[in-house]
């Protein structure tokens, strides 16, 4: 047998494994080169400098905030360069002595009280992120800070967009104004990057409901500082553009805006104007106002606010969506649309209500005058508090009710602005609870005529109208587009969004504009408007009582009757303490028609308005 030798056995995979170590120890070796050399060569110098106890600084750049403009595209508010002195606390002297000498320093000369100072820079003395002292420094103070860079290296210029609302007071409420993020408002919004300290942010109205939109996204720049905080080096490959806010068009028309405001400047109440097919809010005015542009120099704000909030007439309470009142008679459209829906009311049907009061047990309810048979067309037109009454307590309180909560009468409307309060519909279970007290008969016949307990916002008052004109219910809005900060192009454009889906019966509400337009002719209570104004409106009066002398003046009207409904206006009016709704509510609507339909100029309604107030007495 041959026999061929063979070569021992090898063991070639360690050989092969070493190998394949060696070339990832290659690898990482090159690796570790190259960052050697990016760190030594190439960012040599900006390590050098770090090397050296110098350090990064980051400051914000504040993005432009979005521009708000109203239907016809007039800007409502727009920005200013701001030069604000800000302190970074880490920078301030590490002696006590030495750093309340700079800080004394600071005060004097840059006209800062001490306390506002050390108040700012509590607990903060090792940040380094810039805390606000100042707004608004003058071109002098700048130059002075610019020649005098060492001495105070711990105080940087910051440039913010400062707001500026071209419509003054009238605007007020609606747009409400910015100011520098407090405390509170940081704590709520802690989980949002947007918002840091010294972020600006809006305070009420539609800067603050919008505020996320309007404010864009802030940047920021990169120095190099040493540790008493002077630059050394900038890093512009490390800087981050800001991003400007959006623009919002709104609703609003600003020329009604303004005027409106200016007819009831001076007097406590509100104009409510918008469109009954949209939802869409034309005018908004709450009076009295103050200045927004006040609340552009923080070192103004703090007095702005002393004078204004011990003022008796409270200028910050916004009547519009955080107003309650008694409405008297206007109430007397819900009571009569309840009526019909349930099908106990015969608008046709004479009702005798020549006593001039109604009685129920051993209670007298009266009325405001003496009247004969009314059927509902009649009742609205003269107000007949008998025939509601009547009617009301045949109905009972649940349909009242049930038609209330239909109409949106117990929930917010859900406008975009804040701090919206309800309107109040009482329960039973309410009266039983707060007075101990069963719901009685006289509470239901009280409550058909808007007296009692009822108290609704001037929003909820002017939805029941707008009802009445588009047998819908839209949910009303201001801001109605988000447009590009950078080709004003839109974003986004809201459409109009139903707030109820109850409809009426349409004869039923035929019956009620039937009555609602003799409201504004001879005989009816707003027969003002007859003599005022030649456009056909429908409307009703309210004289609601209330713990002054004098009743609100309230009137809430559509129209122009004779123009299709996508054309008609709903306005609402109300002045505090003014008397009858007829004398004074009618003929500010009324005259606000003729201009909106181009029948009047703007001196000629106010000419006309102020004859009217001095021939009421009303005079400021």
């Amino acid at each position: 047998m041959d026999y061929t030798p063979t070569k021992p056995r090898q063991d070639i995979g360690l050989p092969k494994r070493i190998s394949k170590l060696l070339y990832i120890y290659y690898f990482m070796l090159i690796l570790l080169f190259l960052r050697f050399f990016y760190l030594q060569i190439v960012k040599g110098d900006y390590y050098h400098l770090l090397a050296e106890g110098n350090t990064e600084q980051s400051l914000p750049l504040i993005p432009p905030r979005g521009i708000i403009y109203d239907r016809k595209h007039n800007i409502l508010a727009k920005n200013t360069p701001s030069y604000n002195l800000a302190i970074i606390p880490a920078y301030l002297p590490r002696d006590k002595k030495l750093r309340q000498n700079l800080l004394n320093d600071i005060s004097e000369k840059f006209l800062i009280p001490y306390d506002k100072i050390i108040k700012r820079l509590e607990y903060q003395l090792t940040s380094y992120k810039p805390i606000i002292l100042r707004e608004n420094l003058s071109k002098k103070e700048i130059i002075f800070l610019e020649e005098q860079e060492k001495k105070y290296s711990p105080l940087k210029v910051l440039q913010y967009p400062a707001r500026v609302y071209t419509f003054g007071e009238s605007v007020a409420h609606l747009l409400g104004y910015v100011g520098i993020i407090n405390k509170k408002e940081l704590d709520e919004n802690r989980n949002n990057k947007l918002y840091r300290i010294n972020s600006i942010i809006g305070k009420t109205g539609i800067e603050r409901y919008y505020d996320v939109i309007l404010r864009g996204i802030e940047g920021s720049e990169i120095s190099i500082v040493n540790t008493f905080g002077e630059p050394i080096k900038d890093l512009p490959e490390k800087h981050v553009k800001p991003v400007p806010g959006k623009n919002l068009v709104l609703s609003i028309d600003g020329s009604i805006q303004e005027l409106a405001y200016q007819m009831i400047k001076g007097k406590r109440g509100i104009i409510l104007i918008t469109k009954p097919s949209t939802g869409e809010v034309i005018a908004f005015v709450s009076s009295p106002s103050y200045d927004p542009n006040l609340f552009i120099d923080s070192e103004k704000v703090e007095k702005a606010f002393l004078e204004l909030s011990t003022k008796k007439d409270n200028p910050f309470f916004n009547r519009i969506t955080q107003g309650k009142y008694a409405v008297g008679s206007i109430f007397k459209i819900i009571t009569a649309l309840s009526a019909l829906e349930d099908g106990i009311l015969d608008p046709y049907e004479k009702v005798d209500c020549s006593k001039g009061y109604f009685e129920l047990g051993n209670r007298v309810y009266k009325d405001w005058k003496v009247h004969g048979y009314e059927n509902l067309f009649t009742a609205l037109q003269k107000s007949v508090n008998v025939y509601f009454y009547k009617i009301g307590y045949k109905l009972g309180y649940a349909a009242i009710l049930d038609y209330s909560r239909k109409l949106g009468l117990t929930s917010k409307t859900g406008i975009d602005i804040p701090d919206e309060v309800s309107s109040f519909i009482p329960t039973p279970e309410w009266k039983e609870k707060v007075f101990k007290e069963i719901w009685y008969d006289g509470d239901t016949v009280n409550a058909a005529i808007g007296q009692g307990f009822i108290t609704l916002t001037p929003l909820a008052v002017n939805n029941i109208i707008s009802f009445v004109a588009a047998d819908k219910l839209y949910k009303p809005r201001i801001v109605w587009e988000i447009r590009n900060p950078y080709t004003n192009a839109v974003e986004k454009r809201f459409q109009p969004e139903v707030l109820s889906n109850y409809q009426a019966n349409p004869k039923n509400l035929e019956y009620i504009r039937e009555g609602l337009k003799l409201v504004t002719q001879p005989g009816g209570t707003a027969s003002y408007h007859y003599y005022v104004s030649k456009i056909p409106i429908a409307g009703k009066t309210g004289s609601a009582q209330n713990i002054e002398k004098k009743t609100h003046s309230w009137f809430t009207s559509y129209g122009p009757l004779d123009k299709p409904l996508a054309e008609q206006y709903a306005i609402t009016v109300m002045v505090e303490a003014s008397g009858h709704g007829g004398s004074v509510a009618v003929p500010i609507a009324s005259l606000l028609y003729n201009f909106i339909e181009g029948k009047m100029s703007r001196e000629v309604v106010l000419k006309e308005i102020y004859s009217i107030y001095k021939y009421q007495g009303l005079e400021d």
